[in-house]
């Protein structure tokens, strides 16, 4: 499999979110030339079917995808847990619990 001008391989999935305008519809629009399947998100879904038809004629190869997503709305804060512990516990979840044999301290969060 030839690889495009980015260095991607044709088919790759790729996730871009603000795909509907500036460098989030350019990047889209790059790794389309290169022949990769795209899910597009942000807001607009109008704007968002545009992206879609413009990635679509970038290449033979290419596909997309559109998501609209508004993420402006706040979520609620997960409690607060340390960098090392949090990468401790994907590796425990990834490798079925043998990254350490003792369980984790919580971090108290905010009452």
């Amino acid at each position: 499999m030839r690889t495009g001008e980015l260095g991607l391989a044709p088919g790759t999935v790729v996730v871009v979110t603000g795909a509907s305008s500036g460098i989030g519809r350019a990047v889209a629009r790059a790794f389309a030339a290169c022949g990769a399947r795209l899910v597009v998100t942000a807001r607009s879904a109008d704007v968002l079917a545009e992206v879609v038809r413009e990635c679509a004629a970038a290449h033979a190869l290419a596909e997309a995808v559109a998501v609209p997503a508004d993420v402006t709305a706040s979520l609620p804060a997960p409690a607060p847990l340390s960098v090392p512990a949090f990468l401790l516990r994907r590796a425990q979840s990834w490798h079925g619990g043998t990254a350490s044999s003792r369980p984790l301290p919580r971090t108290s969060g905010p009452s």
